[in-house]
């Protein structure tokens, strides 16, 4: 399961058919290696993981041109039952042709299209 949270919309480029999106995407799976008996670990709510530490899908963008280096760090945290939550935000830039010409009345229509998949491909 996830979830797409779009937090700013900046820098359109209306000759490059271009915009930067500011954005968190949450993923929730349950992963039952990662289950443990909180009874046993008095007061542990949740483990924090390093994205290295645990399995997690691989998310291709298929609608990215750029994006910055400098990207915000992702979370992940595991619950007593596997649930397993991971929190990544992230900046792009994105195509989409606009027309500006009604502005401010202008409606924008624009395609973001995001794939999941396994890290082997």
């Amino acid at each position: 399961w996830t979830m797409l949270e779009i937090e700013k919309i900046w820098g359109i480029d209306t000759k490059a058919d271009a915009y930067w999106l500011d954005g968190v995407t949450t993923t929730f799976w349950v992963d039952c290696r990662l289950a443990y008996d909180q009874q046993n670990n008095t007061g542990l709510r949740y483990l924090k993981w390093q994205a290295t530490d645990i399995w997690n899908p691989d998310f291709y963008d298929l609608n990215l041109r750029d994006t910055f280096e400098a990207r915000r760090r992702a979370y992940q945290y595991s619950m007593p039952n596997g649930m397993v939550y991971m929190i990544s935000p992230w900046v792009g830039k994105y195509g989409c042709t606009m027309d500006l010409s009604m502005i401010p009345y202008d409606v924008q229509t624009c395609s973001w299209v995001m794939s999941a998949g396994w890290p082997d491909g």
